[in-house]
């Protein structure tokens, strides 16, 4: 999946910003976020979480929704 967030990340750059997370490694802020199942895609927009996608999703369906919040 990390190959296809790459490319999305690179034609939205400037546009977007695109962050990983080692959960393994940050596991109260994946806590305080909400974060249930692997993987996760969260949307944040002025500093608050506006979506999320999480365990079974498509990358059409994440590309749909960042071009809806830019």
């Amino acid at each position: 999946m990390m190959p296809e967030v790459e490319e999305l990340a690179a034609k939205y750059e400037g546009k977007a910003k695109f962050c990983k997370l080692d959960t393994g490694g940050n596991r109260r802020l994946a806590i305080s976020q909400k974060v249930m199942g692997l993987p996760t895609i969260a949307f944040y927009k002025d500093g608050e979480k506006v979506a999320e996608f999480s365990k079974e999703f498509s990358m059409e369906e994440v590309e749909k929704k960042l071009q809806e919040l830019i």
